[in-house]
């Protein structure tokens, strides 16, 4: 009988370091698949605006004025405004389709890392999933090692996700090389097998 995957939800404030502690979980799970529940707002973007595909990944690109002669407003700005009016509206932009994809992947036996739950509606999904019977741990990266930077939408939606039963443990990401970084994510993702029984390596 095929085991299901686990579903990593890596939240941060922006720059914490999602993205990298991403990348480094992938060395140690090759069964797994890194996934946005932005991504189908940054393909219907990057079709509007004739981009290539994947050019909004690029933080760098992302900031860069949609049109100079206009204003200073960005991609970036873009993505913002279309993620506020998903909050406050019962509109999906792809929400549905991305958590499809994740129990998708997950009952094929890999794991899911998201790196950019946010939203009220991202933060309640990953409940919904792991009402589902699927195994759900939130990794909590920060770039400091003493204090827990604050963020108002990030806060709420740690507090609903535990509300719910989501397992949540901390990630300090102050590490100076990235081989440092791989060795503490392979000591973290240890941690989460050993001590609390999440199914991380076959």
């Amino acid at each position: 009988m095929k085991v299901s995957g686990t579903l990593f939800n890596v939240i941060g404030i922006s720059g914490a370091g999602k993205d990298t502690t991403a990348e480094a979980m992938q060395q140690w799970l090759p069964q797994s698949t890194v996934m946005k529940w932005v991504q189908p707002t940054k393909t219907a973007i990057e079709r509007a605006y004739g981009l290539e595909p994947g050019t909004l990944d690029d933080r760098e690109l992302r900031q860069r004025p949609i049109d100079p002669s206009k204003g200073s407003f960005s991609y970036l700005d873009l993505l913002i405004a279309m993620a506020n009016v998903k909050a406050n509206s019962e509109m999906q932009f792809g929400l549905d389709m991305v958590k499809r994809q994740i129990t998708e992947t997950l009952v094929s036996g890999s794991h899911v890392i998201l790196t950019d739950t946010r939203m009220p509606d991202e933060a309640a999904a990953i409940a919904d999933i792991r009402d589902m019977g699927f195994q759900v741990v939130t990794i909590y990266v920060t770039g400091r090692g003493t204090e827990l930077p604050s963020d108002e939408y990030l806060d709420r939606n740690r507090m609903l996700m535990q509300d719910r039963g989501v397992l949540e443990v901390l990630f300090y990401n102050y590490y100076s090389t990235t081989v440092e970084l791989a060795n503490n994510v392979l000591w973290k993702l240890d941690e989460l097998q050993t001590l609390y029984g999440i199914r991380v390596f076959s």
